[in-house]
Parts: C-alpha cells; sequence; structure tokens
C-alpha cells in the first residue's frame, strides 16, 4: 500500500548518531554532562552540555564527541531545583528516595520490570502539578503515574490515555490537592513494563 502522506528519508552516515541521553533535564545556571545513548561514538563518553542564560524549555542541541559533532537532539533547560535518582535501590515504596518539593527528578527505569518511588512531604490543602517527560523528548518510557499515599494506596493515577485514546506524549496529574499532612509517594514505571538505557524521564 502507499499513498502522496507516507514521505520518507533515508540518511546513512558513520557521523555520530544519538537517539536519547541522561539525565534529560539540565539547569540553566550550570553546565552538566550526560550520558548518551546511540551509535558510533564511545559508549562511555558524557560531552558536556550548557543551556546558560537560555529560557527553560525544550532546546535542541548537538553533542561533541571526537569523531564529530552528533545529530541534534531535544533535552530540557530547566530552573528547578535537580534531584537525581540514585544507585540505592527504590524499586520498591518502603525504599523510596526521599525529595523536597517543588523539584525536578531525573530517573531511568533502567530494566524490564523496574519500578522507581520518590517520597515527599506536603500540607494539607497544598496544590501541586505533576508532569513526566520522556517520549517528547525521544525517550522510548511509555510512563505510567500513580501518587500514593502512606498506606500505600492510590490517590491518582496517569497513564496519557482518555478514554482509550491517546491524548498526550507523557503521564501528569494535575492540580492535585493534598488531603492533609504526610509523607506522599510517587511512582513511575513502563506501561509495558519494559526497560532499558533508553528509558530516561524527568518529573
Amino acid at each position: 500500500q502507499g499513498n502522496v502522506y507516507w514521505e520518507y528519508a533515508i540518511e546513512a552516515s558513520t557521523a555520530p548518531f544519538v537517539r536519547t541521553a541522561f539525565p534529560l533535564a539540565i539547569r540553566t545556571d550550570e553546565p552538566s554532562t550526560v550520558r548518551p545513548v546511540g551509535v558510533h561514538f564511545d559508549s562511555k563518553a558524557t560531552p558536556e552540555v550548557s543551556f546558560a542564560n537560555l529560557q527553560p524549555g525544550t532546546q535542541f542541541t548537538s553533542l561533541a564527541f571526537a569523531k564529530g559533532p552528533s545529530n541534534p537532539i531535544p533535552l530540557l533547560a530547566t530552573s528547578l531545583k535537580l534531584f537525581q535518582e540514585s544507585s540505592q535501590p527504590n524499586n520498591q515504596r518502603e525504599s523510596a528516595q526521599a525529595v523536597s518539593v517543588p523539584v525536578g527528578i531525573n530517573g531511568r527505569i533502567e530494566s524490564k520490570g523496574d519500578l522507581d518511588y520518590y517520597a515527599f512531604e506536603a500540607k494539607k490543602g497544598e496544590s501541586y502539578s505533576l508532569s513526566v517527560v520522556a517520549r517528547r523528548l525521544q525517550s522510548q518510557l511509555d510512563s505510567h503515574l500513580r501518587l500514593l499515599d502512606d498506606k500505600g494506596r492510590q490517590l491518582s493515577l496517569s497513564d496519557d490515555m482518555r478514554l482509550g485514546k491517546r491524548s498526550y506524549a507523557d503521564s501528569w496529574i494535575e492540580n492535585w490537592k493534598v488531603p492533609r499532612d504526610g509523607t506522599y509517594t510517587l511512582e513511575i514505571r513502563d506501561l509495558h513494563l519494559r526497560g532499558g538505557p533508553e528509558y530516561p524521564y524527568f518529573i
């Protein structure tokens, strides 16, 4: 089958090609290094990225390698305080990594079936919006986001589907009002329980 809208382009190259990188979000006031995922470059390379003096939002940037610059990839410039998932296990609610909100969280679903948990303190009457940035920045993650109370009971869920239709690229929970003072936990995973280097996210 075919029609006039099924267009394509093929590029054959030995230049560095980056599919995504970790972390996905970089502060606007300091340079950072990222670990790219792709082909035709040293897999241990950690090129530096700087979004100094840029407005927050998606920025397309080429990464510098010994063989030359890569294709442009999207990363997020942010003024939020950043927290990066540590190497300590956080795949159970009881071992959730503590964060102080407001915050931006850089993490990655590192393996099949991996779940990541983050705990934060909140006061009754406060309102929070929780947004995942992943597919919009070329991550393979199909995010599934849950908000739990201190007993592990689900308070809110988003997997970016509405009435069987995909209406948004990533999960989000908008204007959630805190019911009482306490500790609350975010749970994020891939909807299909996939994982690996190409599954970074930013919350």
